[in-house]
This record gives structure tokens, sequence and C-alpha cells, in this order.
């Protein structure tokens, strides 16, 4: 992997300055509108300023980096805005709601006196911005050039798989050119999110993969899972892409011992917090409404603005869900949606790969091809499909070999620059069900969804060469 990478360094150092520059520019909220209202009560004053104005407003700090910077503060014993806490989360069952603890400069425990909505595998990228900084901005310069890192080691992983699927150095070269597009595509979400963090597991594990290392395999993959629970549901499909190898139980039994060594490192400091830590984590997200970016919240929107019976999304649990009647019950319903389509491509895929007894001989392939269609069936079919979950795209589609990979990395700067255009231009929009919110948002999951099609008919397509 390290020859491969000397060979497009200069990319790599591109996505680099992207990564932790480019889309770490930005002002933070607080300070946008004070921005904004100096350059335009008297722009010939503020030359530079008034140029970069489009790009500070394009890449601003997001709230999600104030809800972390809060947080670990309340963690820390600082003095924290605990009312913007309340109103960045929105409504919610009394039972994920704390009194803020006394800003006494002390450790008060997450889960236990500090609600926190994600798994302890997080806790580390969250609290360490907060010990060297005083401010959210700040915290969002550190936290973005962290998370930047992340994503350009993800790519740097995804360009070894690629490599070990024999890709020529022009190949990799073009991949490592796109991995920039793809970045600019996403936007500053992409550094502005703990979801930098999973990407990277969870390409370290298709790379381990890719290489038949079971052992890594199962232990990136059990920290993915650790860190967001549902990369799990991948995991069948990218093993059953390379059915010949997992025919034997002796790498199956060394793929669960590494998932549960990981997993366990990931999970086990939750009990050390609170002994109600992980069940509480769940039951937040298990609670979660139906996200209006989600396949079915997009169609329950469209068939409420087509019978006049809009209503507009209410935030709860940290996003814009659905609400009303037949809102609940698509939300229970996506996740045994999520589970068993997940399950039928796995089952196809093993499938073809029983049949033809050569599939192992293109296993890089079809690995690295399943984990995408596998990430973009995840997101087509779940409750919850945030923006930021795009980001663990970014590093899996270009370990994607051959023309289709480029093809595929294309199909995802697409969907990703019109998702970029709705949350950065008209997001009110989509969150009130509204026709150009809607248009925008149909657009980008039909994109998605030949992504996904494409590069599970190549899985399918290989099985057969």
């Amino acid at each position: 992997m390290i020859a491969a990478v000397a060979r497009v360094s200069a990319p790599i150092a591109l996505a680099v300055l992207v990564a932790c520059v480019w889309l770490n520019q930005g002002v933070g909220r607080d300070d946008w509108d004070a921005y904004r209202d100096r350059v335009s009560a008297a722009p010939r004053e503020h030359v530079l300023d008034f140029v970069r104005a489009p790009f500070a407003y394009l890449y601003k700090q997001a709230s999600d980096i104030q809800l972390y910077y809060e947080v670990a503060g309340m963690i820390l014993g600082r003095p924290t805005d605990a009312a913007f806490v309340s109103d960045a989360r929105g409504a919610l069952p009394s039972r994920f709601v704390h009194d803020p603890p006394p800003a006494d400069g002390r450790w008060h425990a997450p889960y236990e006196e500090v609600f926190l909505e994600y798994p302890a595998a997080a806790l580390p990228f969250i609290l360490a911005p907060r010990l060297v900084t005083t401010s959210p901005p700040e915290y969002g310069l550190v936290f973005g050039a962290v998370m930047g890192l992340f994503l350009v080691g993800a790519v740097i992983a995804a360009l070894g798989a690629a490599n070990t699927a024999d890709v020529d150095e022009a190949g990799l070269r073009k991949r490592a050119w796109l991995a920039s597009g793809l970045l600019l595509a996403q936007g500053a979400i992409a550094v502005q999110r703990l979801d930098a963090t999973t990407a990277l597991w969870l390409m370290l594990a298709v790379y381990a993969a890719v290489r038949r290392k079971p052992i890594a395999f199962g232990a990136w993959a059990g920290l993915a899972t650790a860190s967001k629970f549902v990369p799990a549901l991948m995991l069948p499909a990218i093993m059953a892409a390379d059915a010949s190898f997992w025919r034997s139980s002796r790498p199956l039994s060394r793929f669960a011992a590494g998932f549960g060594v990981a997993f366990a490192a990931g999970i086990v400091p939750m009990f050390v917090f609170s002994g109600h830590a992980l069940a509480d984590v769940i039951a937040y997200h298990s609670a979660r409404g139906l996200d209006c970016e989600s396949t079915l919240g997009f169609l329950l929107a469209v068939w409420r603005l087509v019978t006049g019976t809009r209503l507009p999304s209410a935030i709860a649990f940290g996003s814009y869900n659905l609400h009303g009647p037949g809102a609940g019950a698509l939300a229970a319903a996506s996740e045994p949606l999520s589970i068993a389509a997940l399950a039928g491509l796995a089952w196809v895929f093993w499938r073809d790969g029983q049949r033809d007894q050569r599939s192992g001989e293109r296993g890089p392939e079809r690995v690295a091809c399943a984990a995408f269609a596998a990430l973009v069936l995840l997101w087509l079919t779940g409750k919850a499909f945030s923006t930021q979950y795009m980001t663990w795209g970014i590093p899996l589609v270009l370990a994607i070999p051959g023309r289709v990979g480029v093809k595929l990395a294309w199909l995802l700067v697409g969907a990703m620059g019109l998702t970029q255009l709705y949350v950065c231009g008209h997001h009110e929009l989509v969150v009130q069900g509204r026709p150009l919110g809607l248009l925008n948002l149909g657009a980008r999951q039909a994109l998605l969804a030949a992504a996904g099609y494409l590069a599970a008919r190549n899985v399918r397509g290989l099985s057969k060469c």
C-alpha cells in the first residue's frame, strides 16, 4: 500500500489540502451573521472578505460542531450552553434529558451524568479537541483537521485495496485525483461530523477483506460497528461476495475473534461509565423518527404533497423527522426493511459465488463492489439518512477497480453535489416537503439507486467471468 501511495503523492497532497484546509475554512455559526453584515455594509472596505463571503457561507461550521463542543465541556466540567444542546437535539423523551452538571472543572461521567447519543468509541474524538480549544470556532478547526486526516487515511486504504486488484499506476492516479472531487462534492459536512472515523474503520475492513485477512477484517469491522452499529448489516454481503474464501470454518472463526475483541474494546467502556449506557444509546436510536431525507420519508412527503396533507418536519432526536399519520409505521418498518434487503443482497451474492468456482479469482473486485452496493442499500432503506452518512462512500467507491469504479465515483459526485445543493441552498424546502425540495431530494435518491444497481450488477457479472 505504501508503494502505491508513493506513486500518487501529488493528488494525495491535494486531498490533504482540500480536506484539512479548504473544507475547514468556514467561520463559526455565531460569527457568520456579523461577518455578513460587516461585508455587506461596506464591501469596498473589506474586499478580501467580500470575495471570500460565498465560501465562508458554503463552509460555515454546522451546529453539530457546537453540540460536540458543549457536550465535551459538560463532561469536562467546563462552562457550557445547555440551552443550545437542548435546542439542537429537539424534542426528546425524559429518559434522554439530563440536567447539566456544574461547571466545577471535574470529570462528569458520560451517559450517567451527561447524556451522549454516541457509542464510547466516539468519545476520544469529541473530547480531545475540547482540551486544546476555548470556543466552538477553534474547536471546529481542530476537529475538522483531524477528521480530514481520517478521510485521507481512508482514501489511502482505498487505493491500497484497488492496487490489490492490479489497478495500474494510471488507474490509481485517476482515483487519487477523484478523491478531492468527492470531498468537494460532499462539502464541509465531510469534516464536521464523526462519520469520518466510521469511513476509515469501514474502509480498512474492506481493505483487509480484499486481501483475505480475516482477523484484520473482523477487527476493523468491529470498530466500525462499535462507532455506528449499522455497518454490521453490510458484513454479510461483503463476505458473500468472496464465497469461496468463507466456505471453511477457519477464516470465519478468525474473523469472529477479531470482530469480538475490537467490538468489545469500543463498547465495554460504556459499562464502565454507566450500567445502562448501551441500552440508552440503542433505545435513543430505536426511538428516532422517520428522517425527511430518507427514502420512505421522501415517498411519504410526496404522497402528502399530492394529497394536500403536507406537514413540515420537526427537530427531534437531533434531526428533522416527519410526524403525523403513517410516519411512525414507516419508521418502524424501515429497520426490518434494511435487514431484509441487505440479507437478500448477501444471499444473491453468495448464490452466484457458489455457482461459479472461479469467482474467487475476481475476489478483490467483487468485495469492493459488494461493499459499496451494500452501503447504498443501507442508505436507501434506513429510517435515518442524514447527509453525513454519505461520507462513508468516499473511500469505498475509490476502492472499486476498473471503469465501473470510475463511473460509480462520478455518480456519487453527482449525488453528493445534489445533496450539497439543497443543504446549502434550500434545505427548508426539503424540511417543509415543498415541490422544489422534493424534486432535488428525489433526483439524489435516483442517482444513488442507479449507483447501487450498477455496483450490485457488477458483482454478479464478475461471478460469471
